[in-house]
């Protein structure tokens, strides 16, 4: 007797879509809370709440958490995939290494180890401008670094499997670095007086964890895509089976 329900690639990533969207309502909804003024203690505790809980840069909240868990999920996937395909090409370390990048991403996200360079970075180097929040520079360095290493690797890949990895990349490092550097000038702009409020670096935060979080869901549908699709070893469901 078999009890087995099965998603589909396409319907998880649809799922995961509107969870990220709902998140980033939710995150909006606090910014403009944050703008209201309320003279009632408890619905300002409220608020007070709520936006810590959907605060796109804060930590140990809702989207935080679903963010650790989506890149903790992007791990699990690619050790399996590493130990599906650890005798069937060349390419099996470079799974194993993004299998060990995303578990130490997911850490990061949870625990924001990142953040405890940028002080002693900009401290060390006076940095200021895009480079504000210092720790992009070496994040930039080992994106490069990677990227060159994994070349032929993306190269050796199904065309569909190979765009969408690129095209998840472009859109998650577009927003960790790309728009991360951008509320780093506004915000290195606001600390100098020079901004009128922080209302702007907000959005762009808000913007910034959006891309991550859409680049995760696309990398997620690309790998289940690619496991249903070339390894006949896996399949993924969920369920019991006597």
């Amino acid at each position: 007797m078999k009890n087995i329900i099965s998603i589909s690639p396409r319907k998880l990533v649809q799922i995961l879509l509107v969870v990220i969207v709902l998140l980033t309502l939710a995150s909006a909804v606090g910014s403009l809370l944050g703008q209201v003024t309320i003279d009632n203690y408890l619905l300002v505790e409220m608020r007070e709440s709520w936006m810590r809980l959907f605060d796109p840069n804060g930590e140990a909240n809702i989207i935080a958490w679903y963010s650790s868990s989506a890149l903790l999920l992007c791990s699990f996937l690619l050790s399996m995939i590493t130990l599906v395909k650890k005798e069937q090409d060349d390419y099996t370390r470079h799974w194993g290494a993004l299998s060990l990048i995303f578990l130490y991403m997911s850490v990061d996200e949870a625990a924001v180890i990142h953040e405890m360079a940028v002080k002693p970075l900009r401290d060390l180097f006076d940095l200021g401008g895009f480079f504000y929040y210092g720790w992009i520079i070496p994040a930039g360095i080992v994106v490069l670094i990677v990227g060159l290493a994994y070349i032929k690797f993306l190269l050796h890949l199904p065309p569909r499997t190979r765009w969408l990895f690129v095209v998840a990349g472009i859109i998650f490092v577009g927003g960790a670095i790309g728009l991360e550097s951008i509320s780093g000038l506004l915000d290195y702009l606001y600390s100098q007086a020079r901004m009128a409020s922080d209302e702007i670096v907000i959005i762009f935060e808000t913007i910034e964890e959006f891309l991550e979080m859409l680049g995760t869901a696309i990398f997620i549908y690309a790998l289940l895509d690619y496991a249903s699709s070339h390894l006949q070893k896996v399949s993924f469901h969920i369920g019991n089976q006597q």
